[in-house]
């Protein structure tokens, strides 16, 4: 889902087809806002699907990742915003491989990388969350404050949906497995999915080893004009 996503978007897409992959198996939907900067000039450099989401917001019952996820054709859908870089050449074969050995895996997610690049603030988003407020109910927290929740296999984190409290994920760095992405009715927002899916009694593993990169804000004042933003939309 794009909208204004010029200062970001070419490395997004950059890093996905640079991906030590099969690029036929590959489909990358962009669904855009309504964009007025180069956003779809960008996108149009890259062999991607363009639609057009003429209610602008991409989380939401019928919204930008509804759309897209809507005409995915794949057995597998991955939710990646504009700003977030899969890290690494071998991000989609790591997230994938749960889905081959457990058939009850509806879901995977990847962890957010704290890189010391980034400003102060971002890096500590990266660490707790990119919602502070909302620590103790994100996986991204709990996975730093609370990790003895999850059980760990090699390379991943595992969390029983059925058995646990559903925690707020599923949206940016998550592959769908689109048998149950189906059954859910599926995208409307991250946390309903992750309930939707609790009470199919599925699980959710969490790669140790893929990475993601979300350039959340710049500074403290972003980030507080970015909450603001999101708590007048919902």
């Amino acid at each position: 889902a794009t909208y204004f996503g010029e200062k970001t978007l070419k490395e997004c897409l950059t890093n996905i087809y640079s991906q030590n992959y099969p690029k036929d198996k590959i489909e990358v939907i962009i669904v855009d806002g309504g964009s007025k900067d180069k956003t779809l000039e960008i996108a149009k450099k890259f062999p991607v699907k363009i639609i057009l989401n003429p209610k602008k917001w991409n989380d939401g019952v019928g919204m930008g990742k509804s759309q897209g996820g809507r005409i995915a054709k794949g057995d597998f859908i991955a939710f990646v915003d504009q700003d977030n870089l899969i890290l690494g050449k071998n991000w989609i074969k790591e997230m994938l491989k749960p889905f081959y050995k457990d058939e009850k895996v509806s879901i995977i997610g990847s962890k957010l990388a704290v890189i010391k690049q980034d400003n102060l603030v971002n890096q500590y988003l990266s660490l707790i969350g990119t919602d502070p407020f909302a620590s103790y109910m994100s996986l991204e927290g709990q996975l730093e404050l609370n990790e003895k929740e999850f059980e760990k296999k090699g390379d991943f984190l595992i969390y029983d949906l059925a058995k646990k409290k559903p925690l707020c994920a599923g949206s940016n760095g998550y592959i769908y497995k689109k048998e149950y992405y189906d059954k859910i009715g599926g995208y409307t927002r991250d946390n309903e999915n992750i309930v939707r899916l609790a009470k199919l009694k599925t699980k959710m593993y969490i790669s140790l080893k893929a990475r993601l990169h979300h350039k959340t804000v710049a500074n403290f004042l972003g980030l507080l004009k970015k909450r603001w933003f999101w708590g007048r939309f919902y």
